[in-house]
């Protein structure tokens, strides 16, 4: 199979993309709305070498209380009403709705390999711009080929300088 370089990194994208925001709008998609009431600031075990804080939130669903803790420190009074969302399926899954809190992971855990990725694709001495790349079952798997089909090389001395 042979891609374009261009293709070949639209390909690699959405695949980082993708499956988290899909996780995420889903989620989104089957979550239902709640007030909450934020309870109170914790802070983690003395004894642990990084303590961490969170927040302890509860908020009715039916006639049941529901009590989630939510990592970090909210910028909230005790008492104190708050947005939640959690799955109707499973209501201890709940967060805070918040853009941070909601998107967060998904943004670092999706952004630095789409901001690596996107360093590779621009930068012109990882894969030059004017090869494609052929994908085999042999070795070479990856193969990067000139526009008129030959197998790209570049000189030794280009990565090894004799002095």
């Amino acid at each position: 199979m042979v891609l374009h370089r261009h293709t070949f990194f639209l390909i690699l994208f959405a695949l980082l993309i993708v499956p988290p925001v899909a996780y995420k709008v889903f989620w989104l998609a089957g979550s239902k709305k709640a007030e909450g009431v934020f309870y109170m600031k914790q802070q983690g075990n003395a004894l642990d070498q990084f303590r961490a804080s969170n927040s302890l939130i509860w908020f009715m669903n039916g006639k049941d209380t529901v009590w989630f803790e939510e990592p970090g420190y909210l910028n909230s009074k005790e008492g104190e009403k708050v947005a939640v969302r959690f799955q109707k399926s499973d209501p201890s899954d709940a967060k805070v709705d918040t853009f941070r809190i909601i998107w967060g992971g998904t943004v670092i855990y999706g952004g630095i390999p789409v901001l690596i990725l996107l360093v590779l694709f621009l930068h012109p001495h990882v894969i030059p711009y004017h090869v494609r790349m052929r994908f085999t079952r042999k070795k070479p798997f990856i193969q990067l080929l000139n526009p008129d089909g030959s197998v790209w090389y570049e000189e030794a001395s280009y990565f090894w300088r004799d002095a």
